[in-house]
């Protein structure tokens, strides 16, 4: 980008190099279906090839059991013995490989689509604008904990300041408007999908390292224009517990946490906790140009709370795990737990798991779904809707939480909110969102797991209180922070323990 370009002049060569690349990608779709047509006409050539050979080969075995190939035998071992006296191999002259293959004689290859070249956006420095990526929640809702997360603060942080407010499309390679998906008014609408060019601040809600290369151009052109960029951590787990991620996304992650330290001017995080073992985690990168680490509380009510429960979608007293299949979320260990206690007669209470499978979690689908208690004691709901995770949640004896690793951990504070006893890993981030009565277990053990769970069923068994905070609240100091471009963290003292209950509380 020129300096004197104006906006009309960027829009322009981005509208041309978006034709060519259609272009591009249209030659490169009809090369594709050649060769793939190519590609059947060699597989049925060899499928007859293959049955001729097949048809050959019966050929010769029915000759060699016949009568008369018995009967000659004897005469074709002279005749081998008359034209072949000794058994010196032959030598039969011919081209080599690297003769018969020329460099040139190799099919030209489909060509790949290597990202466009465009050039930065004309960005530019606006007084008070502030753009919130939500590009991946664009891209796919899998109503997982970080999509909550995003939806919730997004709508919240447009209804606080429709004006200051944008939400944006980063994916394109540069700012596109996209708030009407989540707002739908006259003025969403008519700014939709239009390149957002003037900002303050570009804040990184979403899961943004899906996306590093794309966005990376696009960060430094902010930097460079004078705009502020603030990155969004959720959690360190896949930089301090690689096992519990597929190496891909672990890959991806450690990548754009290397890359953010170089384009944010300040990080927000979703918990004390994680906002403490970022600070660790800066201090150990020479030269970093970050400024300041903040975190803020999130919200839990993602749904209205009725006088009335719901309708039970399980009978009877159990236990409900809510959130994505994931190796670290101890899905299998809870239900290791539950038959311990079902064979000795411990444990009555069913096992309700409520979320949609991740990676890695294959064997324990195919192990529940085939249990002998499976619809009996043991339930799975894949991908509830609010209105079912609601009665879930209002019809549940306790609520489950056996995790090994976690940013902020979202059903313990919508547990506490439905007024549930909780049972939950020992974790510095629970330690964080609970005030008291608070049912904890060594991270991983199986057995203090199954006790923890015992106590929390008992009758007449306290309600554990955890810091519970509106979406709207949370969107408020959040957008309070953003504001102070100036803010450092304030990280409170470490939290003092009791013993009521028999576990150890933070005091309030």
């Amino acid at each position: 980008m020129q300096p004197t370009d104006s906006r009309q002049e960027w829009l322009a060569r981005r509208a041309a190099e978006l034709v060519r690349t259609r272009l591009a990608l249209e030659e490169s779709v009809n090369r594709a279906k050649a060769l793939d047509r190519d590609l059947s006409l060699a597989a049925r050539q060899t499928a007859e090839a293959r049955s001729k050979v097949a048809e050959l080969e019966q050929n010769i075995a029915d000759l060699k059991a016949s009568l008369s190939w018995r009967l000659t035998q004897p005469v074709r071992w002279i005749g081998d013995k008359l034209h072949n006296p000794s058994p010196i191999a032959i030598q039969i002259p011919g081209p080599s490989l690297t003769a018969c293959t020329p460099e040139n004689s190799q099919p030209d290859p489909v060509p790949s689509l290597v990202p466009c070249g465009f050039d930065p956006p004309p960005l530019a420095l606006h007084p008070r604008r502030i753009g919130v990526d939500v590009s991946s929640l664009c891209e796919s809702d899998s109503r997982g904990g970080i999509q909550r997360v995003v939806r919730q603060i997004a709508n919240h942080l447009v209804a606080l300041d429709p004006d200051e407010i944008v939400l944006l499309d980063l994916r394109p390679g540069w700012p596109a408007d996209v708030t009407w998906k989540f707002v739908e008014n006259e003025t969403t609408l008519a700014r939709a999908n239009q390149p957002c060019l003037e900002l303050k601040t570009i804040f990184l809600l979403d899961a943004s390292w899906r996306f590093v290369r794309v966005i990376g151009p696009l960060m430094t052109a902010a930097r460079r224009a004078g705009i502020e960029v603030v990155g969004c951590v959720y959690d360190l787990i896949p930089v301090d517990h690689p096992e519990t991620c597929l190496p891909q996304t672990r890959e991806a992650y450690v990548g754009w946490l290397a890359a953010a330290v170089g384009w944010c001017d300040r990080f927000v995080c979703i918990s004390e906790s994680v906002a403490r073992r970022l600070q660790e985690h800066l201090a150990g990168v020479p030269e970093k140009p970050c400024r300041a680490v903040g975190w803020w509380p999130l919200g839990c009510d993602f749904v209205e709370l009725s006088e009335s429960p719901a309708a039970p979608p399980v009978a009877g007293a159990y236990a409900l795990m809510v959130g994505t299949l994931e190796p670290r979320k101890g899905h299998a260990s809870a239900l290791d737990a539950f038959e311990k206690g079902w064979a000795s007669g411990e444990l009555t209470a069913s096992l309700v798991v409520a979320g949609r499978p991740g990676w890695g979690t294959e064997d324990f689908v195919a192990r529940m779904t085939s249990h002998p208690e499976w619809k009996k004691t043991l339930f799975w709901f894949d991908g509830p809707d609010d209105q079912t995770l609601t009665a879930l949640y209002q019809n549940a004896s306790v609520i489950l939480q056996p995790s090994t690793a976690e940013g902020f951990g979202l059903p313990v504070v919508e547990g506490g909110r439905f007024g549930k006893p909780i049972v939950m890993s020992d974790l510095p981030v629970f330690r964080e969102l609970v005030v008291k009565d608070g049912y904890f277990f060594p991270a991983g053990d199986q057995d203090g797991l199954g006790a923890a769970l015992q106590r929390a069923l008992e009758l007449g068994v306290r309600a554990t209180k955890v810091v519970a905070t509106s979406w709207n609240t949370s969107s408020a100091k959040l957008l309070s922070w953003l504001r102070e471009t100036d803010s450092q963290i304030v990280l409170s003292p470490r939290a003092t323990t009791d013993s009521e209950c028999g576990t150890d509380h933070p005091t309030p």
